[in-house]
């Protein structure tokens, strides 16, 4: 009896191995488990200096617009002639792993298949001043239960694997590495269209998302954080003389900034690197025919060293504003983005008059639960448009919209 039910034990295990693709020993580590090891095994190997040349190369990519490095991406590049990434870290990993080969090569896009190596901008550090020849950071880890702008200390590792304690809140001084979950990558199982988070994804990938890789498990889309194609503007000419008048030439997002530096570390703390921004833009677009807000979103990186009055300048593109068409205001809401997977839901109203008829539109504006957000502004027509434009502060975002000079 005992031998029929080992082998009905192991007829489970194999079926589901078969059915899920996962093996025994991914079934068995959590991801905060997981990202531990990893985080401990990469800190042993960055005492080896072809591996710090390696991940500072990679990282400098900057493939999603950060200092970022996807594993499932990077697992299977060379750090040097015949051995991977992988293959290195296996070679440094703790005998904790009993399948170290399998962990890093296979296992872990099932276990965490977002994994992703950061290395945060810091004020007195960065990739791009990192000299690897004697410079070996520390790997700091983000876990499951870590809450930006709660949470006041994470764990890391040196470069001897033994576990320290590291601010969450206050900048380190040198540069480190974090491990943790990609903030702009989702994993998309292609047949059921389920991410590795469990959103359904009953409306196709989100809009921004762009096509990566087909990883060891899951589809990888990554946010490209580019402005995109606004919609066709009407026509129609302002009744009032304003400097939008003077020129039919686009409006632009000129500047911005973050209002103080305390406003930064609110919307994105330092191991995250980089704030993703995205300023949404309302607006009618069909006259007295409108009947809601029509949105736009404009999304780019912004570096952590731009806040009070140090402006970053995207000068994204809007439309050209025409009030008979678009009416007399418009509505800038701002996002720091950390996730697409829509869950909270805020109704937004805006007055404005069309050819002067006071009328009210409104709209919504969906975001995460783990995005912040960072206030709005209204901006009128006959506001100063001439460079360097009008200035705006949501009390957290400081903005600049002018109209083009050509």
């Amino acid at each position: 009896m005992k031998t029929r039910f080992s082998c009905l034990t192991l007829l489970a295990v194999v079926a589901l191995q078969f059915f899920t693709g996962a093996s025994l020993q991914a079934q068995e580590i959590t991801k905060d488990q997981a990202r531990n090891q990893f985080a401990q095994t990469l800190a042993l190997a960055m005492s080896n200096p072809g591996l710090r040349d390696f991940l500072k190369t990679e990282a400098s990519r900057q493939f999603d617009g950060d200092f970022d490095i996807l594993y499932e991406v990077v697992k299977n590049r060379e750090v040097s002639p015949g051995r991977t990434f992988a293959s290195v870290l296996a070679n440094y990993a703790s005998g904790s792993i009993p399948n170290k080969v399998a962990f890093f090569s296979s296992d872990l896009c099932q276990i965490d298949p977002l994994l992703n190596i950061s290395f945060p901008e810091l004020e007195a550090a960065s990739v791009e001043t990192w000299n690897t020849a004697t410079g070996v950071p520390a790997v700091a880890v983000i876990e499951t239960s870590f809450v930006d702008n709660s949470s006041v200390s994470t764990k890391a590792y040196d470069i001897r694997g033994s576990q320290i304690s590291i601010s969450a809140t206050v900048e380190p001084t040198v540069l480190t590495a974090v491990v943790g979950p990609s903030e702009r990558v989702i994993a998309v199982n292609s047949t059921t269209m389920i991410t590795s988070d469990g959103v359904r994804l009953t409306r196709g990938i989100p809009s921004g998302y762009q096509f990566l890789m087909t990883g060891g498990c899951f589809d990888l889309y990554v946010h490209v954080l580019t402005p995109l194609d606004p919609p066709p503007g009407g026509g129609g000419s302002s009744p009032d003389a304003c400097e939008r008048d003077q020129k039919t030439t686009k409006d632009d997002l000129y500047k911005v900034t973050m209002r103080t530096k305390a406003d930064r570390n609110w919307a994105e703390g330092w191991l995250y690197g980089k704030l993703e921004m995205e300023a949404h833009v309302f607006f009618a677009d069909n006259g007295l025919n409108s009947t809601g807000l029509t949105e736009v979103i404009k999304s780019f990186s912004l570096k952590r060293d731009y806040y009070d009055n140090d402006w970053y300048t995207p000068s994204l593109e809007i439309f050209h504003w025409l009030p008979n068409t678009n009416g007399d205001k418009m509505l800038y809401y701002w996002i720091e983005d950390d996730k697409n997977s829509f869950e909270i839901s805020i109704p937004l109203k805006l007055n404005l008059k069309i050819l002067g008829v006071g009328i009210e539109l409104g709209a919504t504006i969906k975001y995460s639960e783990q995005d912040e957000p960072c206030g709005s502004s209204i901006i009128e027509y006959c506001d100063h448009a001439n460079t360097p434009g009008s200035e705006y502060n949501t009390g957290r975002v400081k903005f600049k919209v002018r109209h083009r000079d050509n």
